[in-house]
């Protein structure tokens, strides 16, 4: 069975390594602003930048004095991991999941030998929570599917864009899982490097919050005690998702059935031809009307062209974009709506 993707991830750890007290709600010190034109990434996105006790502009852990850090990276509560939930649809297609998109900030020394680690797990597990001491819920991540390494110094922590991870060989998907970004065990004290995932603002639904028991629906972040909690409790009452974007491959489903990889407003059911020559059509499905930009990457993650579609109605749509003038090879494709952003790939032959 193929179920829907959507987006979970834990945001904060504990005090230090060893306590674990933290509030279960956050009140920031300032008033967060919008980013500048210099700090927007893609689409409308927030780079979180890593702070110091004496920086005033963002304080992202107001309660704790000296506190600092990503909230989804390294920073003095020691948090460990952070999971993007996504729905697999239709109970007759299957996903390849054959990399991850990520978007990173950060300071990493030359001489550094921390790896990060890219991971595909189900959303099977059951011991997730909503606060500290609070009731355990399910639909976190629960067995890890695959994982990938990667150095600090081979991860692009300029701001600079989408950076591509491949995961090798891919991993088989037939229902919801959850992309993850995790970082070695660190003491908080003694860090030496600085490695945090940009987030999207404003871009989880308003009634995606856990409610009367029910299962995680979005983000998640691992404390440093190894247990999952929901990103919308844990770490600031917003509604944001992780710039952590699985790339696939959709396998074929029978015909007229909407297979393929959902998330938010837009599904993904994969492009044809593939390989292709002059042309590769994207296929998606809208639930509702929105804006639509298509970019095209190269296996480095330079930007080859964008296709800004405007705003689309909702419903099923195929979108031919030109690729004559590409090289053979493979790209990276992502199809961005006013609340979702999928990723795909393509190979061009010539």
């Amino acid at each position: 069975m193929k179920k829907g993707f959507l987006l979970s991830a834990i945001l904060l750890a504990v005090a230090t390594l060893f306590a674990q007290v933290r509030p279960t709600t956050f009140t920031p010190s300032r008033t967060l602003s919008l980013p500048t034109t210099a700090e927007r990434g893609i689409g409308d996105t927030l780079i979180i930048r890593n702070l110091g006790v004496e920086d005033t502009t963002f304080n992202i852990f107001s309660w704790v004095a000296p506190a600092w850090g990503f909230a989804t990276g390294h920073n003095s509560y020691g948090d460990l991991a952070w999971g993007e939930k996504y729905n697999v649809v239709a109970s007759d297609s299957t996903l390849d999941v054959i990399g991850v998109l990520g978007y990173f900030v950060g300071s990493i020394s030359a001489s550094s030998t921390a790896f990060a680690s890219f991971g595909v797990y189900d959303a099977d597990g059951t011991s997730g929570a909503a606060s500290a001491g609070g009731p355990t819920y399910t639909g976190v991540p629960g067995t890890q599917l695959t994982v990938v390494t990667k150095a600090y110094t081979d991860i692009d922590v300029s701001g600079g864009g989408l950076e591509f991870t491949p995961i090798d060989p891919p991993v088989r998907v037939e229902k919801d899982f959850f992309m993850t970004f995790e970082l070695e065990a660190y003491n908080p004290e003694g860090i030496l490097d600085s490695l945090g995932l940009v987030v999207a603002v404003d871009s989880r639904p308003g009634d995606d919050t856990l409610k009367n028991g029910q299962p995680f629906s979005r983000n998640a972040v691992k404390w440093s005690d190894n247990v999952w909690y929901d990103e919308y409790y844990q770490n600031t009452n917003s509604l944001i998702n992780y710039i952590l974007f699985p790339v696939v491959i959709v396998q074929a489903g029978t015909v007229g059935v909407a297979s393929g990889l959902s998330r938010g407003n837009l599904t993904y059911q994969g492009n044809y031809p593939n390989p292709a020559n002059t042309f590769s059509t994207m296929k998606f499905t809208l639930k509702d009307n929105s804006p639509v930009t298509i970019n095209v990457y190269d296996m480095n993650g330079r930007l080859m062209f964008s296709q800004n579609e405007g705003e689309m109605l909702v419903g099923s749509h195929d979108i031919a974009l030109s690729v004559s003038n590409l090289v053979a090879g493979s790209y990276l494709v992502s199809i961005a709506t006013n609340n979702a952003t999928i990723g795909g790939m393509f190979q061009v032959v010539k």
